[in-house]
Order: C-alpha cells, then structure tokens, then sequence
C-alpha cells in the first residue's frame, strides 16, 4: 500500500460539496482509504494505480484547489512516466515542480 499525504484543500462551501469530494477520491478503483489528520489528508493506495485513476486522482486534487501534490511522485512508475511526468500537463507543476524529480 502506499500512503499518499497532502495538504487538504480549499475550504468547503457546504456539506454536499464537502461529501462530493471524499465520495470522488473513494470511487478511484485504487484508493482503499481517505483521513482527515488535523489540516493534512492520508490516501491510501492499492499499488499499482490505473492510468484512469491517476488521472481522477490528479482532477479531484486540482479541481478542490490541493497546490502541492508533490506526494503523487510516489506514483510514478515506468507504465505511467511517459505521461504522468509531463512538463506538458496541467499538473505538473504541482506534482514535479519546476524540474522533474530526481
């Protein structure tokens, strides 16, 4: 399992919009588990992470306004790298930062 710790996002703005967002990161195929720890969020992940649920994961994040997903790097793997690493995309800067991760 990997364990994937962010920042959690942008306030709510109600209930639904708060329940509309766990209930999204919970129907990723992969994600065994969602917490709230204080400010922080722990998703857990059954490895490997699809393709599509990566790229939910990646839309859910962004579109709750999460800025540093620097933790996904730890779902790179050599399946997803040709797209998930790059600079192209609209995450990358969040997830990599300027320059790819080592």
């Amino acid at each position: 399992m990997t364990i994937i710790v962010i920042e959690g996002p942008s306030p709510f703005y109600s209930y639904p919009d708060e329940k509309s967002f766990f209930d999204r990161l919970e129907a990723i195929r992969s994600v065994q588990k969602v917490e709230g720890r204080g400010r922080k969020l722990e998703i857990k992940i059954r490895p490997p992470i699809s393709e599509v649920g990566l790229r939910e994961l990646l839309s859910v994040l962004t579109r709750y306004d999460v800025r540093d997903l620097s933790s996904l790097q730890r779902l790179a793997n050599s399946r997803n790298r040709c797209w998930f690493e790059n600079p192209e995309m609209y995450w990358h800067q969040a997830v990599f930062g300027r320059h790819r991760a080592g």
